[in-house]
């Protein structure tokens, strides 16, 4: 075996189920893997080696095999976790480890401080949201300052880091690939495709925007796709709606690009995001995009030239950006050939290879 085809690459994330981030961990996988590196993935919350997504022959998942659920008692987790990860990457002895979350990469430098040169640590949210304090942020940047490196989604989660980092990062946007063609032609359908989170995603503000849009027209309904922790809540806000009945919940659902095709508006309310793979998908498949104005959302929509954007939880104004959609097929028409010029920028193939470049591999 020569030495291209003996080089391994460790990936260190939560789960292999079937998000975003999770996509994207199998493009790299099977990206480094055709290329005839040895991949081994580490799961952290997932106990199974099962996934829905097709990895190649040298890509395995070895999962974290606990006797309770390691997400929901993370805490209770972290000795064991990092035994785990000693264990596991001692033994596999990776050329490089890629960490899919920030979290992760500060237990992995803790749990190898021998590989920390070879540890790459993927941003995947916005720094300053609600979900990550201060201090979390300043502990995980001083724990990562010997790491190989940092990659950002967007130029506002670099922008949040110190300057340590910011001198050895790079911004990749994700990796997306939409072969379908665009319709021209649109439906009386507000779509959203996201995992059903509150705290983030803001399904009270997007269903109180459909609401104050049915009164004044009859035909259109909100599909909504995805399940979460808050579906019960959300669901339940939905039921106290005038509109109600033209509110439908299709819970998780596979190729929901194709069912979402033309639909009149993506509709997205979070307050903060990373790099929403879901907003991204929406619109480089043509779908006419409205999004609130959550941190790097300029990575992805252009206010008037691609999409829409409105302030975050100003549903008068997200009303009124909806209703210019909602009233013309030559606006929805030029979105839609706008959006679709970006493909190449996204694309899985353009993006991949900054990846590999980045952490390390031999692209030619």
């Amino acid at each position: 075996m020569n030495s291209k085809n003996s080089k391994k690459l460790a990936i260190i994330t939560g789960s292999m189920g079937q998000g975003g981030l999770e996509k994207i961990t199998a493009l790299i996988s099977n990206y480094y893997s055709i290329r005839g590196w040895q991949v081994k993935i580490l799961t952290l919350f997932q106990d199974t080696v099962g996934t829905k997504w097709n990895l190649e022959k040298n890509v395995q998942i070895e999962p974290f095999i606990a006797r309770y659920s390691a997400i929901k008692h993370r805490i209770r987790s972290i000795p064991k976790w990092l035994v785990f990860i000693n264990k596991k990457v001692n033994a596999f002895s990776p050329n490089s480890i890629l960490c899919m979350t920030p979290r992760i990469g500060t237990l992995t430098a803790c749990a190898c401080p021998r590989y920390k040169r070879k540890i790459v640590v993927r941003e995947i949210n916005d720094p300053h949201s609600p979900k990550r304090s201060i201090f979390q942020n300043k502990f995980m940047e001083f724990v990562l300052r010997g790491i190989k490196g940092f990659i950002f989604q967007t130029e506002w989660e670099k922008s949040c880091y110190g300057k340590v980092a910011q001198n050895k990062s790079v911004v990749i946007p994700n990796p997306c690939n939409i072969n379908l063609d665009p319709s021209f032609t649109y439906d009386n359908r507000i779509v959203s495709t996201s995992r059903l989170d509150n705290t983030q995603k803001r399904f009270d503000i997007s269903l109180t925007i459909f609401d104050c849009l049915a009164k004044k027209y009859p035909k259109i309904t909100y599909e909504i796709y995805g399940g979460g922790d808050d579906e019960e809540y959300i669901k339940n806000f939905a039921s106290k709606l005038e509109s109600k009945d033209r509110i439908h919940f299709h819970g998780p659902t596979s190729n929901v690009i194709n069912l979402i095709q033309g639909a009149r508006c993506f509709l997205m309310t979070s307050d903060f995001e990373g790099l929403s793979n879901s907003l991204l998908e929406a619109n480089l498949s043509g779908i006419p995009c409205v999004t609130s104005d959550w941190p790097g959302f300029n990575a992805i929509i252009k206010d008037g030239v691609n999409g829409f954007v409105y302030k975050r939880q100003n549903v008068s104004e997200a009303v009124a950006k909806i209703e210019l959609l909602l009233n013309s097929d030559d606006l929805c028409n030029r979105l839609t050939k706008n959006s679709i010029k970006q493909r190449e920028k996204f694309s899985s193939e353009t993006n991949l290879q900054k990846y590999a470049e980045y952490i390390g591999i031999d692209v030619t």
